[in-house]
């Protein structure tokens, strides 16, 4: 589905947003803040740490995933490979053309790379509480 909407995901921002306290509510209300002021100024500033390992599940799961692209296409990617993502390029290797070092290599570059994209995650999306 959606990148941000899912069970998982949902669960997360759903924890996120049971971590603030009540009384930073009570004190909006007191301030006299509206629903839009109380999302942008107290609940997205407080959630970003969730934002940011959904960011992370979300790169880890669209870069390794290929279950959908099997499932509508086929174990090639469809009419002219078209629909070839990474992780069913990995599994048309091992399972389909018996590589399965070729496939574990391409399993182990897949890991580099999203080593390196979940690292540059942490590093420019700074969160300051």
């Amino acid at each position: 589905g959606f990148p941000w909407i899912g069970a998982i995901t949902v669960l997360i921002f759903l924890a996120g947003l049971q971590s603030i306290g009540a009384e930073v509510y009570e004190a909006a209300e007191l301030d006299g803040v509206g629903p839009f002021r109380k999302f942008i100024s107290i609940e997205l500033p407080l959630i970003l740490t969730q934002m940011r390992l959904n960011l992370v599940l979300l790169i880890i799961g669209t870069l390794g995933g290929y279950g959908l692209q099997l499932q509508l296409l086929n174990e090639y990617g469809g009419p002219g490979g078209r629909g070839m993502v990474p992780g069913l390029w990995m599994y048309n290797r091992a399972f389909y053309a018996g590589e399965f070092g070729y496939a574990c290599a391409i399993g182990m570059i897949l890991f580099v790379f999203i080593l390196g994209l979940t690292f540059m995650n942490n590093r420019y999306v700074r969160i300051d509480k």
